[in-house]
This record gives C-alpha cells, sequence and structure tokens, in this order.
C-alpha cells in the first residue's frame, strides 16, 4: 500500500486503525491477539476507503489479492473461530 499512496500511507494507517478500534476497543496494531487479528482485513477496507479515487482501483486490487490469499491459506483457522464470512463480506464488498 505504500507504493500506492507514498507519505499519505502513514496517515490513512492511523486513521483507518482508529474506525477499527471504534468496533473493536482492544484492537492494536502493534499487539494482535487471536481475537483481533481477523479485525486486519477492516483495516484492509478501510485504508481502501480512504484513499483517493485515483487510487482506489490499485489498492482494491491488491487488498482482495492479500484477503484472498489469507482465505486461501488460513481457511480452516478462520472457520474455526468464526470469521470466514466477515472475510468474504469484505472481500465482496471490495470487488464492486
Amino acid at each position: 500500500m505504500f507504493d500506492t499512496m507514498g507519505p499519505r500511507y502513514g496517515r490513512v494507517l492511523r486513521e483507518a486503525e482508529r474506525s477499527v478500534r471504534a468496533l473493536n476497543p482492544d484492537f492494536d496494531l502493534d499487539r494482535l491477539t487471536d481475537d483481533t487479528a481477523p479485525l486486519i482485513a477492516e483495516l484492509i477496507e478501510s485504508m481502501v476507503n480512504r484513499s483517493v479515487f485515483y487510487q482506489r482501483p490499485s489498492l482494491r486490487k491488491a487488498a482482495c489479492l492479500l484477503i484472498a490469499d489469507v482465505y486461501e491459506k488460513q481457511y480452516e483457522a478462520l472457520d474455526a473461530i468464526g470469521e470466514l464470512r466477515r472475510l468474504e463480506d469484505i472481500y465482496y464488498r471490495l470487488t464492486r
């Protein structure tokens, strides 16, 4: 994402982290737990949504690839903790 957003990356990341923390106050990007790690997908979606219009297509593509990779590699773990649906929902919102 830094390659696409450049110096704005840090500000957008902080804003996205604040929005995810509104969903779960325990979310801390520096100290992920089993409960908060699945919220990374929410963070990615928030960053894409906060980017300026011309940057969104490349960010959406990168985000979709990342989420698809996590989905494929961690399917059983995500299923065990009931997070498959959330990841699927985020993926489909990003592909629109």
